[in-house]
């Protein structure tokens, strides 16, 4: 009963941040926040501090990351699954075809949501 439980909870939660709405003024404060902690954080960091970040704060992501292609918001993740909001690197281009893992979706800007199937 509890690990029923726990998956539905678990599919409830991963189904709210895949359709979280990203309205351009908060993609805005995303990407502005975004570059800022790119320019904190040059070189890839799996441990990086957004108490500065009110925008990214406000997400509650699980956990927030730089990569060398750019920073990575996790809403959202399981063993083999993770989502949330990525942010590229200014010369860094983004492939949103089909088909791709991780696969992005453009929201504003420099904003995408990311989806890494595992």
């Amino acid at each position: 009963m509890k690990i029923t439980l726990y998956f539905l909870f678990a599919l409830m939660m991963m189904s709210c941040s895949e359709n979280m709405q990203i309205d351009s003024e908060m993609a805005s404060g995303i990407e502005k926040d975004s570059i800022e902690l790119l320019g904190l954080y040059p070189s890839e960091n799996f441990g990086v501090d957004i108490t500065g970040s009110v925008v990214i704060s406000d997400l509650n992501p699980e956990k927030v990351y730089v990569s060398d292609k750019g920073i990575y918001i996790v809403l959202n993740s399981s063993l083999a699954t993770e989502s949330g909001i990525y942010v590229p690197r200014p010369e860094v281009q983004v492939d949103t075809s089909n088909g791709n893992d991780p696969s992005y979706e453009h929201v504003s800007g420099r904003v995408y949501k990311y989806k890494i199937k595992g």
